[in-house]
């Protein structure tokens, strides 16, 4: 984005590695768990802003470093408005491809953020791709089929089953 930014709003949530943030509950919630900031100084380049930490942020990273937080915990941030030239915009608003959005949702989550990096590629870049596991998956079966053909038909046949 280019131009004078008039005010930016976003959430974040820290979030321990250790818990699984994709389950049922915290899908539901969804952006009920973050921290909201909003920046109001206009700028045009970028800048560092700071907010002080809410009272449960405080609590949990008192007396944790820098090192400790990128360790143990992941930080993921919403951007939820920015307002440029007196316009406020918000995601909705800027017609991001849904297989993007869920590659930031699961990027955190190795195996499903590799799934969606496939969906990005196809649906922005009109681009078939094989993920690592389809492709050694595809080099498995080719070298069972050399060594043994009638072997691997028959395992096959029993895969279908």
């Amino acid at each position: 984005m280019k131009g004078r930014i008039d005010q930016v709003r976003f959430g974040y949530k820290i979030v321990s590695k250790l818990q699984e943030d994709d389950d049922l509950l915290s899908t539901a919630l969804g952006e009920y768990g973050m921290s909201w900031c909003r920046a109001t100084t206009p700028f045009t380049k970028p800048v560092v802003f700071y907010w002080e930490a809410n009272y449960k942020n405080e609590k949990l990273l008192k007396y944790m470093t820098f090192r400790e937080l990128l360790r143990d915990y992941n930080v993921p941030v919403k951007l939820d408005e920015i307002r440029v030239g007196g316009v406020n915009m918000s995601d909705d608003d800027l017609n991001i491809p849904e297989s993007i959005k869920k590659h930031w949702k699961y990027q955190y989550h190795e195996s499903l953020s590799d799934l969606y990096v496939s969906d990005v590629l196809k649906e922005c870049m009109d681009l078939d791709h094989m993920s690592l596991y389809q492709y050694e998956a595809q080099q498995v079966d080719e070298i069972q089929r050399k060594h043994d053909k009638l072997c691997y038909e028959f395992f096959k046949l029993g895969q279908n089953i």
